[in-house]
């Protein structure tokens, strides 16, 4: 975000990635449920703000989506 501009496309696409390896991360070193879903839950909101900033970005699109992940099994 650059001059008060609000972030492209492409910088909320980084940003959510770079959210997901930190979740992906996350669930292999979490000592236990509730943080692990401590977690899953602030990526959730944050999410829901880059959605809301743009609305194009789907953020379930990637099959890498690790709530989508770990519901589907």
């Amino acid at each position: 975000m650059k001059n008060n501009q609000p972030p492209n496309q492409d910088e909320l696409r980084c940003c959510r990635d770079d959210l997901l390896v930190i979740l992906t991360e996350a669930q292999t070193v979490a000592p236990d449920a509730k943080e692990l879903a401590t977690l899953q839950a602030a990526f959730a909101v944050i999410e829901s703000l880059i959605v809301e900033i743009d609305p194009r970005i789907d953020p379930r699109a990637s099959g890498t989506h690790p709530v989508v992940k770990k519901s589907a099994a």
